[in-house]
């Protein structure tokens, strides 16, 4: 039996990821804030990995029990949430004495969000679809119409699209489905509304889009985010000089394994501080290559994220999560500028 990928499945699988990884920092500082209370009585505690368990188990239910496809959202929702409550325990799992706030736990829980966030890109990326794979996609359109998912305009955009596919699929049986599906959905009997309506999550998502079109094409915004990187690049060279001629380094009573790691912490900070200069002088200088520089700082953030920010969860522990935000934010920035620089060439 072959596993076929569905529709949409990339925005599942990434709200699955978002709601795990935004519960755990959220978790914690909801701990450090309130003093790290539990829900006991005499020998008996209630971890919140319960609760943790409770809602990945409440997701399969779901999913398993309901066929229309809107569940799927809340399902990769409340499922991500659960994930999170399971994984922020992993100090408890892996220490003899239960210890939940262990220092290396974070970066270890860091390592596997970006294992998990790879695996993710890796299973959704785009990639040329088989005939089977075309003709299971289309009968989704079905439930779509029957979850009211599809309105006139829609409707007209799936024809057209059935319409081109029908010249790709070579395997009969794939071409008979999608012709099925096609007869269904030109049947003049159907009654598809004008507009579809819009539910209050899908507002929210498409209003967060559109702030962050706006916010994106606003030159001020684009200064403001390229300023804080020149400052962090130069801070960061500064910082990693100190180090570098640091001479006392001998006389301190600090193990090799401890300065080989502080070694690769700084070597990965000047990597990324020099990559994200040049990158931002590429970009500015007259006579510089624009491309060129968003590709140079696109690999300073990349640096960042999967090495360097790694370092920042075992000296930070959450507090490091201002450091992947602003990684994210400056990467959305260089992939809306590669974006308007493709659509004129």
């Amino acid at each position: 039996m072959k596993f076929l990928r569905r529709k949409n499945s990339g925005f599942f699988a990434l709200t699955f990821f978002t709601s795990a990884s935004i519960s755990i920092p959220v978790t914690r500082f909801f701990l450090f804030c309130t003093g790290n209370p539990s829900i006991q009585k005499g020998e008996i505690h209630v971890s919140h990995v319960i609760f943790g368990g409770f809602f990945m188990f409440l997701a399969l239910f779901l999913v398993l029990i309901f066929g229309n496809k809107k569940i799927y959202f809340w399902c990769s929702l409340i499922g991500g949430i659960g994930l999170g409550f399971f994984v922020d325990q992993l100090g408890k799992f892996i220490t003899v004495n239960y210890d939940y706030w262990y220092e290396p736990a974070a970066p270890i829980i860091y390592v596997l969000f970006i294992m998990f966030f790879l695996l993710i890109k890796f299973f959704t990326r785009e990639k040329k679809q088989n005939d089977i794979e075309k003709a299971y996609n289309t009968l989704e359109y079905i439930i779509d119409f029957l979850d009211d998912e599809i309105d006139e305009k829609e409707k007209k955009r799936i024809l057209e699209l059935i319409k081109l596919r029908k010249k790709q699929i070579s395997e009969k049986n794939a071409l008979a489905i999608i012709k099925g599906v096609e007869k269904i959905l030109s049947d003049k009997t159907l009654e598809v509304p004008e507009e579809k309506a819009i539910s209050l999550g899908e507002r929210f998502i498409f209003k967060l889009r559109k702030i962050r079109y706006k916010i994106t094409k606003k030159r001020m915004y684009i200064w403001i985010l390229e300023s804080i990187v020149i400052l962090r690049s130069i801070l960061i060279l500064i910082q990693s000089s100190q180090f570098i001629f640091y001479k006392e380094w001998k006389k301190m009573d600090v193990s090799r394994s401890y300065m080989t790691f502080l070694f690769l912490f700084t070597t990965s900070q000047i990597i990324v501080g020099t990559l994200f200069l040049i990158g931002t002088f590429l970009v500015f200088s007259k006579k510089g290559n624009k491309k060129l520089g968003l590709k140079t700082c696109k690999y300073g953030v990349f640096v960042s994220l999967f090495i360097t920010d790694i370092f920042h969860f075992y000296y930070d522990q959450f507090s490091s999560v201002l450091y992947v935000i602003f990684d994210l934010l400056f990467l959305d920035l260089i992939f809306a500028q590669e974006r308007d620089i493709a659509r004129y060439e």
